[in-house]
Order: C-alpha cells, then sequence, then structure tokens
C-alpha cells in the first residue's frame, strides 16, 4: 500500500528531475505508458517528454506543487492540486500555473507516474 507521504516524496523527485534533465530518474519514474497532457491540449509519451527535457526544447525552472490530495487505493494514487513555477522555449519564459491531476502506479517498492493532465488557472 502506498502512502501518501511516498507519493508526495517521488513527485518532489520527478519535479527536481524535470528541472535537472536527469535522464535516470525520468527514465525511472515515468511509465513506459505514460500520457503527459498538457495545459494546451498537447499529449504526449513518455519518449517524446524525456526528450524535450534532454534535447532542452523546454527548460523547466521551477516547479512547485500547492494544495496537494492524495488519494490511494491499493497500488493506485490520485494525486491533485495545483502546479506554479516557470519554464523556457525557445529562450521565452512563461509562468506557469496550472490545476493538475495525476496517476501514479506502485510497482514493487518504486513508484511511476502513469497519467498528467492539467489544465491552465493563471488569471
Amino acid at each position: 500500500m502506498i502512502s501518501p507521504e511516498q507519493l508526495i516524496s517521488a513527485d518532489l523527485e520527478r519535479r527536481r528531475a524535470m528541472i535537472e534533465a536527469d535522464e535516470e530518474a525520468l527514465e525511472r519514474l515515468f511509465s513506459d505508458e505514460l500520457t503527459w497532457t498538457h495545459s494546451s491540449g498537447k499529449t504526449e509519451s513518455k519518449t517524446e517528454m524525456i526528450a524535450a527535457i534532454l534535447g532542452r526544447d523546454v527548460v523547466y525552472e521551477a516547479l512547485d506543487v500547492e494544495e496537494a490530495q492524495v488519494r490511494c487505493s491499493g497500488d493506485l494514487c490520485v494525486h491533485n492540486g495545483i502546479l506554479q513555477g516557470s519554464a523556457s522555449r525557445a529562450g521565452q519564459t512563461k509562468l506557469l500555473r496550472a490545476k493538475f491531476l495525476a496517476v501514479w502506479r506502485a510497482i514493487d517498492d518504486d513508484l511511476i507516474l502513469i497519467a498528467w493532465q492539467s489544465t491552465n488557472c493563471s488569471e
């Protein structure tokens, strides 16, 4: 059974790995079946997300979570809240503020992200 604390820790590691372009951590934390839907509506796979991060097509500068809620059942957890931060693409920095819903799965003692969906809520 996954604890909310384990999930919060895994998500903190995911955000760190995205900012630092840590390929090893991203490979471990992202499911091979990952579906990542950005607030723009664009959907990417694990391979596409990691390639964009490592290729610095998108540079995540800060990723913080507020109002986090975690609900676990068996080997699945749903994590939602507000993501706030900044990212740059082609030299243009964009402030991020989005509501998110993430689904994580426990496999043995590891947690992997299987789905991400965000909705822009900046004003």
